[in-house]
């Protein structure tokens, strides 16, 4: 990696790109070609979208009038978190933590760089199509994607943070509680209305008595029985029956969440 540093004038300002890399856990997708949109953020141009193979994608934020690398890197970091979140939500997609591979800026009407640090290609791993399931981003999907990242209010990008969040652990038991706990902000921290807002979305949820001995006597739904399970008693956790089941039903409450969010933005 090439490093160059030259000295400017304070009132000078700087243009440039970033790019970071993400991974994809457990499903993949697949890019036809670059998505370019504007994400109508202060400092920013655009930002492009590739995806080097199914299982990873790039993204470089293209900057204006900004002071200093740092701040351009911080600004680059922030949009692509947003990205990730947004693309995470649209399709219940999970990432790993973005990783930063390099920039180069350049002083304003100058043909010389003032801070350089060559992008580098990613050292990419295969992706295993076989054991995934691969989202091809359609026309369609592309068009959505960037009509969100364009226009999403300050709101929605707060909940699409908390759900790319939630879907990051690797354990399935840590992603329902942290999906539930969506679920408890958006209802002011009271189950039955979760679960109130759950009957009317899957009115054939399962219903069992509740877990926790402070409860009334009417039944929950089996949403909420399994995260008390885990408050409750916590030795639950390590059963095997137990954590399939929280998978089996790991799906619908992804779904359940992005609807809770979609009715409060």
């Amino acid at each position: 990696m090439t490093i160059m540093t030259t000295y400017v004038q304070e009132d000078q300002t700087l243009y440039g790109e970033v790019q970071f890399v993400a991974k994809i856990k457990e499903n993949s997708i697949v890019i036809p070609s670059s998505i370019e949109f504007n994400p109508n953020k202060l400092l920013v141009e655009k930002v492009e979208i590739k995806s080097h193979n199914s299982n990873e994608i790039s993204l470089i934020v293209f900057l204006a009038s900004i002071q200093s690398e740092d701040q351009g890197r911080d600004i680059a970091e922030k949009v692509t978190l947003e990205v990730l979140s947004h693309i995470a939500f649209l399709f219940s997609i999970a990432f790993e933590k973005p990783q930063f591979c390099g920039g180069h800026f350049f002083a304003e009407h100058s043909n010389f760089d003032v801070f350089s640090k060559s992008i580098v290609e990613p050292k990419l791993s295969p992706p295993d199509d076989a054991a995934h399931h691969v989202l091809l981003l359609t026309t369609e999907h592309v068009e959505q994607l960037k009509t969100q990242l364009e226009k999403a209010s300050s709101l929605e990008r707060l909940y699409f943070l908390m759900f790319r969040s939630a879907l990051q652990p690797k354990s399935p038991v840590e992603k329902f509680l942290h999906l539930y706990s969506i679920l408890l902000m958006l209802n002011n921290d009271d189950q039955e209305s979760i679960d109130a807002f759950i009957v009317k979305e899957q009115p054939s949820v399962v219903k069992v008595p509740p877990v926790a001995s402070w409860r009334k006597e009417e039944d929950e739904t089996i949403y909420t029985c399994l995260r008390n399970s885990v408050i409750q008693y916590r030795k639950v956790v390590n059963n095997d029956s137990f954590i399939a089941e929280i998978e089996n039903h790991l799906p619908r409450l992804i779904e359940l969440t992005k609807k809770a969010i979609e009715l409060n933005t």
